[in-house]
Parts: C-alpha cells; sequence; structure tokens
C-alpha cells in the first residue's frame, strides 16, 4: 500500500450547557449559588475528541471549580465505559471556596466509527448533585493523499550507522587533512553535521507538534510528510504512526543517516522507475527512492567505481549521488495541503534558475568540498577528491540547541558543526561600501548558489548593521541595532533579507504573515537576495518570486543607502545573520501549550534552550570600514 499523509483529527473541547441530573436543567450555563453554599462549575459539560487515529490515545482534562463561598465535596466521579477511561483525578475529595481541580480523561479507540460515553461527577452542590459530562469521539477510515517515492517496508530494513562506523569512522587524516582538524572519514564528519542531528533538533520537534496541533482539525496529519525527510529510517520501516514521533526508536533519530542516502537511486532512472508503483514527479517533497538489499546484501551506491572490495556489502558507481538533484529531493519543498503549489522551502529551484548548473557548480562543490584522504579504515585507495560528509551551512545555533535537547551528544559536536556554519557564512557574501560626504552606499553580493538566506524562512533572516562614529571613535547612530539581551532587531532605517510566508483567504485565519509553515499560502515578503544569473521569469514560473524588492535578471547584489550624520566620520558596516527569531521561538513555546501532540517535551522546552543557549546570538557575516 502506498504510504499516505494519515488524516487524523484534532483533540477539540467544545462550550456547552450544563446537564446536570437535577435543578438548572441542561439550559442553564450558570447554576445557583448560596452564601456560605458550595457551587460547583465546569465551562462545558461535554468533551469533544473529534475524529482520532485508530490505536491512537488522546488525552483532555475537565477543570472544576467550587464558585461558592463553602467548601465543596465531590464524593466520587463514576468511570466512563471504554474506549474512555478516567486517567488522572484530583477532584475526589474537598475544594475549597474559590478552588479547582482536574480530571483527566484519555480516549483510546481500538474500533473504528463513533463513541460516546458519559462521566458523572457527584458532589454536594445542592444543585448540581450529579453533574454527567457527555464524552464524545470518532476514528474513522483513513483518508489518504498522495506521497511517491518508496512507501513503508518496501526498502527492506535499513541499516544503524553502527554497522558504517566501523569501517568508515575513525579513518586516518590522509595527506591533505581537514581545515577543522577533525579526522576526515566519511562518520567523523557526519556525525557532527545538521543531517545527523535533523531528528533530534527541538525546534524542528517543536513546530511539528504545533502544526500536528493545527492540521488534526483539517483532518491531516501532517506531521507524517515532515518525517520522510527528517527520520528516514523510522519511517521506511513503518515507524512514522503517529505523526508524533512517538513511535520511533532510538537509532531511528539519528536522523539522515548513511544506509539512506547510500540505497537512494535517482527515481526517474530506468531503475528507479522500476522500483515504484508510481512514478515521482520531479525532485522533491521528499519523493525518494531507496533500492532494498539484494540477495540479503546492501548494495552501497556512490561516485567511485570500485573494483576490488571485500567488505560487508557491494558497491555502485552513481552520478546522481554528485548531482544537486540528489540534494532537491528534501531541500525543495512545496505545501501538499494545497496541491503542491505553495512555497515551503525552494533552495533547489533557487539553484536550478541561476548560472550554476552551466558552470557545473553544484550543491556538493559548496557543501561537500574535497579533500585529500581514505575513505575507509582500509586505506586504500588514496584519492584527492574525497567529499567532506559536514553538509555544513549556516546553522550556528541549531547545533548547541540540539545538545541541550539530547544530553547525550557530546558538546564537541555543536561546538565543531557551529564552527564550520560560522566558516560558511564567511564566504556566502561580500560587503562593499563607499561615500561622497553626504550618503553612505553598501552594496552586499551573494556568493552562494541560491538565494541569501534559503531554506526555512521561518524566523531566519540577514540584516546589515551600520554605526557611524564621529573623530574620536565616539558612536553616533546605530542602524540595524540587535539588543543581545532582549533579542530584539532594531530594523528601522536598514535592511533586513528574509521571507515572510502567511495565510490569505483561509477561515479563521488573519491575512498575515504567520509562522504555521504547513499552513501558509501566499508570501507577503521575500526580497532575499537571488543568486547570479537568476532570471525573474525562472523564479516566477516555479514559485520562488521575489515579493518587496526589485532586482533585475542575473543581479546577485543589492545596493542600499542611507544619510551620513553631519558629525560622522567612519562607519563600521557589518552583514548579520540569524537561524532563529525570538518571534518564532515564542510562537513555538506559546502555541505548544497544553498541546497533546508535544508528545517530544519540545515545544515545553524550546524556550528554555533558547535562553540557556544565547538566544540564537546573530553571526557575523563580514564586517568593513568606510571613511565617510
Amino acid at each position: 500500500m502506498k504510504k499516505m499523509i494519515l488524516l487524523a483529527g484534532v483533540l477539540a473541547v467544545a462550550s456547552a450547557a450544563l446537564s446536570g441530573c437535577s435543578g438548572g436543567g441542561g439550559g442553564d450555563n450558570t447554576p445557583p449559588t448560596s452564601t456560605g453554599q458550595p457551587d460547583l462549575d465546569v465551562k462545558a459539560a461535554r468533551i469533544e475528541f473529534g475524529n482520532v487515529t485508530q490505536g491512537a490515545t488522546t488525552s483532555n482534562s475537565l477543570t472544576i471549580t467550587n464558585n461558592g463561598t463553602g467548601e465543596l465535596t465531590i464524593s466520587g466521579i463514576s468511570a466512563p465505559s471504554s474506549p474512555f477511561s478516567i486517567s488522572s483525578d484530583q477532584c475526589t475529595g474537598t475544594v475549597a471556596a474559590g478552588g479547582n481541580c482536574t480530571v483527566t480523561v484519555a480516549y483510546t479507540p481500538s474500533t473504528t466509527g463513533s463513541h460516546t460515553s458519559a462521566m458523572i461527577i457527584s458532589s454536594d452542590d445542592a444543585d448540581y448533585s450529579s453533574l454527567s459530562v457527555d464524552l464524545l469521539g470518532s476514528a474513522g477510515d483513513l483518508t489518504l493523499v498522495n506521497m511517491p517515492g518508496t512507501q513503508p517496508g518496501k526498502a527492506g530494513a535499513i541499516e544503524g550507522v553502527a554497522q558504517c562506523l566501523s569501517c568508515h569512522g575513525g579513518v586516518d587524516s590522509g595527506v591533505g587533512g581537514v581545515p577543522d582538524g577533525i579526522a576526515e572519514g566519511p562518520y567523523d564528519t557526519w556525525k557532527t553535521s545538521m543531517m545527523s542531528m535533523a531528528a533530534k533538533d527541538p525546534l524542528y520537534w517543536a513546530l511539528v507538534a504545533v502544526e500536528n496541533k493545527l492540521f488534526a482539525s483539517k483532518g491531516v496529519a501532517i506531521g507524517d510528510y515532515c518525517l520522510r525527510c527528517h527520520v528516514p529510517k523510522g519511517w521506511l520501516e513503518e515507524r512514522s504512526e503517529p505523526a508524533t514521533g512517538s513511535a520511533f526508536l532510538p537509532d531511528d533519530l539519528n536522523g539522515v543517516l548513511c544506509d539512506v542516502c547510500h540505497r537512494m537511486v535517482d527515481p526517474t532512472s530506468t531503475e528507479g522507475l522500476a522500483l515504484t508503483e508510481e512514478d515521482v514527479e520531479t525532485y522533491r517533497n521528499a519523493q525518494y527512492v531507496v533500492a532494498s538489499p539484494v540477495s540479503g546484501k546492501d548494495v552501497k551506491r556512490g561516485p567511485y567505481e570500485v573494483t576490488t572490495f571485500n567488505g560487508k556489502h557491494d558497491t555502485a558507481k552513481s552520478d546522481f549521488h554528485l548531482t544537486s538533484e540528489f540534494c532537491g529531493t528534501c531541500h525543495e519543498i512545496t505545501n501538499p495541503f494545497y496541491n503542491n503549489t505553495v512555497m515551503v522551502e525552494k533552495t533547489y529551484t533557487e539553484w536550478k534558475n541561476s548560472s550554476y548548473p552551466a558552470e557545473g557548480t553544484q550543491c556538493q562543490t559548496c557543501h561537500m568540498p574535497r579533500v585529500t584522504g581514505y575513505a575507509s579504515v582500509f586505506l586504500n585507495p588514496l584519492r584527492d577528491d574525497i567529499g567532506l560528509h559536514n553538509f555544513s551551512g549556516g546553522n550556528t545555533w541549531a547545533p548547541y540547541a540540539v545538545a541541550a535537547f539530547d544530553p547525550s551528544m557530546p558538546a564537541s559536536y555543536a561546538t565543531t558543526s557551529s564552527a564550520r556554519a560560522q566558516s560558511m557564512l564567511e564566504t556566502a557574501a561580500t560587503l562593499e561600501g563607499s561615500s561622497d560626504g553626504t550618503t553612505l552606499t553598501i552594496k552586499v553580493t551573494n556568493n552562494s548558489g541560491h538565494k541569501l538566506p534559503t531554506g526555512f524562512t521561518e524566523g531566519r533572516r540577514m540584516w546589515i548593521n551600520v554605526k557611524f562614529y564621529d573623530t574620536s571613535g565616539v558612536m553616533v547612530s546605530e542602524l540595524g541595532g540587535y539588543d543581545e539581551t532582549t533579542a530584539t532587531l532594531s530594523s528601522a532605517g536598514t535592511t533586513v533579507y528574509e521571507a515572510n510566508p502567511g495565510t490569505k483567504d483561509i477561515d479563521g485565519f488573519a491575512d498575515e504573515p504567520s509562522f504555521h509553515f504547513a499552513l501558509n499560502n501566499h508570501m507577503y515578503k521575500d526580497n532575499r537576495i537571488p543568486p547570479k544569473g537568476f532570471t525573474n521569469s525562472g523564479f516566477e514560473a516555479n514559485g520562488a518570486h521575489i515579493v518587496g524588492a526589485t532586482y533585475a535578471d542575473g543581479q546577485n547584489f543589492d545596493t542600499v543607502t542611507y544619510t551620513v550624520p553631519a558629525n560622522a566620520k567612519t562607519a563600521e558596516v557589518s552583514l548579520k545573520y540569524q537561524t532563529t527569531s525570538k518571534e518564532f521561538i515564542e510562537f513555538l513555546r506559546d502555541e505548544n501549550l497544553n498541546n497533546p501532540y508535544d508528545v517530544k517535551n519540545a515545544g515545553a522546552q524550546i524556550y528554555t534552550i533558547w535562553e540557556n543557549t544565547g538566544k540564537a546570538t546573530p553571526a557575523t557575516m563580514g564586517t568593513i570600514t568606510v571613511n565617510l
């Protein structure tokens, strides 16, 4: 059966009238009170669990308040019938005047269809001595959304990273050495990469929890779509349901691991087409094709023709692994909820519609730099084009967040990964400046093969910081200042390069920018600097259009002018980059309050993790001084 995005319901509590068995009747929301008497009150006497996944457990708490002036005694709460159960009862006993307590009910449907029950709250409230709370839920057959590519259970077992470590870890550094000084074996560089951390990132899990909660009300377990790239071993081995990630095994959380990538084949090739029940439409949206083991033995694919090898697996040369199309499988994301027409991340499209493909520059050229060394502990042959598996980008903060979320990860991994990202950022752009005494002109050139910045848009931004100084070296004014204590950017008077997607014409949501990345259907701003050789028509035709800025075809730079203060003599100009913003972190914290889909507790921890790891301090990409 083809793997689809599961449709599931959301936990929902409806406001309803009290339906007490005595006094007041079902139509009176406010029970009568008496001086010195208890007054039992609930905001609703009906709990709706919506449509949930069969076999999954959803819980919700009912708050009982004593609005009276006397002590309330709750003598008991009757147990509802299956598939409902009381998982926590803090109310049986006494509740002080003005106090409250909670009862938590769990719903675990083992069969499809609608389910109803009730629990009876017995108390000494004269008006509501026996209050019936209705419980409603359903578990329906799953409606499916198409997701082509290799389906769960069709690729066989995916080997864990320990299998690869034995031969591809601890490899001697060879002749060329590695810039950051660690061994250049594929495992050694991968383990400190964001690929290895893809399923341990608390920001990722916090956002998945938010979107799972939101989309469950629309009948879609949207997190499954995300898990396909971030947790491929667990996904391919049929552990991605429920989409909260609760069924994953520890080894699944090693992220984008060796065996998945090195068993991938070009989905458009003859071999790829033969391995799928439905053709993959293009290189995007996790539509990868993974070959199964042959006669119980894996065939690992890579860029080399290996003629003499007696290891535990076979090998095959794959040109596909040297192409950007390989990377586009997961680094080109559109929104399946809107029939794949709305941009989420367009890094592959940005590269494809630039001058870099014609020049022969692939993603691997920059993100897997070549060194001289060995690929395995067999130390044969010595190669001068070993690709480092560090996959470095611009994320200087996330490695520290991962280390805080997963204490088992050595702190040195975070330090190494962040330092590599900083090095990448320092080569990603060039700053130039000039002044005629009254106007300061700054030029920012994008040296990367995609928009700058690119990828995940929520909270990610780059901006120009300008500090004007007088002849004594005293700062006269600052534009684009950032307060590291409050994590606040002052954007007035400077340029902030970012993408602001949002919602438009969606019931229940304002027409405005939004952090709901899986719901967003409109781009309100995207002034990110395009790559060399881009064309506006090419970008627009592929959903990567520019909004709120004007760049001529081929223009990979932006020019910004500033008025020079009267007594300023020099200007220090810096280009800043930030992985995520305070506003986005606050969104994740707030949206995950009492979120039953936050099973990994990432949403509950993300704000504290952010505070304790430098609040995603902006990185400096470059600095110049201009005489005014």
